[in-house]
């Protein structure tokens, strides 16, 4: 999917902008909708991310105009990215909390299989 592939891409920049976020993304069949979960909520209600997080909803709106892109916080009872089968992309900040080295790091699953990226 095209829709995707450029999500992926997007959250990628975010993450590289916003060095203490973790994004989450997971395609939502039942809701036929792309979620992103933005982690820590400070970052969340932060005008840093409202500017970047409608900017890349524009831009997806206008390159995807049947498809539907929504930005959650992790405490969306409702929405979490949790209370589906799991993300299928996610990307955490140089700075986020809980990463685990001085980098960028990716997790990518496909099906059973998850695997870790790390860029420098």
């Amino acid at each position: 999917m095209e829709a995707r592939k450029f999500l992926i891409r997007k959250l990628d920049n975010l993450a590289k902008q916003l060095s203490n976020v973790r994004l989450r993304y997971k395609y939502d069949e039942y809701e036929e909708a792309h979620v992103v979960e933005v982690t820590p909520k400070a970052v969340f209600n932060s005008d840093q991310f409202m500017l970047l997080g409608v900017e890349a909803e524009n831009e997806f709106n206008a390159r995807f105009p049947d498809e539907w892109l929504t930005f959650i916080s992790d405490d969306n009872e409702d929405m979490g990215i949790d209370g589906f089968d799991g993300e299928e992309y996610t990307i955490q900040g140089l700075g986020y909390a809980n990463s685990e080295k001085s980098q960028i790091s990716v997790t990518v699953s496909h099906q059973r299989q998850t695997q870790k990226i790390a860029y420098a």
